[in-house]
């Protein structure tokens, strides 16, 4: 099943309103291929679920947490280092892509993680504000610590 970019821009349309200024108060990984960030907004948590399966990749919210795994990726240690009390200020999709970007903010500092649908291997991406890489989370050609992610 592939998503298109009409997919992710009804799910950005419905989400910002609801994440906006929410507080990151959990991340975790259920699977290899799932990220769970749970965020709390106005008396309420959510579960914001993004799911990088070649078979079943999806982006969702949700009122339930699911299971978490007793341990943790490195992947996972490092979102949970950089954005574990910061606050959601914006969803963005660059116009026409199957690609979501999620900032965060923390002390002054920009954190984006950037959900990337494109091609045949979807990826979670941490970025910094410039849009270093800080960490993905499958190593792909092109994909490492330091280089700049780049939509083209």
């Amino acid at each position: 099943m592939s998503l298109d970019w009409i997919d992710f821009y009804h799910f950005q349309r419905a989400a910002h309103p609801l994440l906006e200024n929410s507080k990151v108060q959990k991340v975790f990984q259920p699977l290899s291929d799932q990220l769970v960030v749970e965020l709390y907004s106005e008396g309420h948590r959510y579960f914001l679920n993004i799911a990088t399966s070649k078979t079943y990749p999806g982006i969702f919210l949700s009122s339930h947490q699911g299971p978490q795994p007793d341990e943790p990726s490195t992947f996972c240690m490092l979102l949970r280092k950089h954005l574990t009390g910061s606050l959601l200020c914006n969803i963005l999709q660059p116009e026409f892509e199957r690609v979501l970007i999620f900032e965060f903010e923390a002390q002054g500092y920009i954190k984006k993680l950037i959900a990337d649908f494109r091609g045949r291997r979807t990826n979670l991406l941490l970025c910094d504000s410039e849009d270093s890489i800080l960490g993905v989370q499958e190593v792909q050609s092109g994909l490492r610590t330091g280089v700049k992610f780049n939509l083209g």
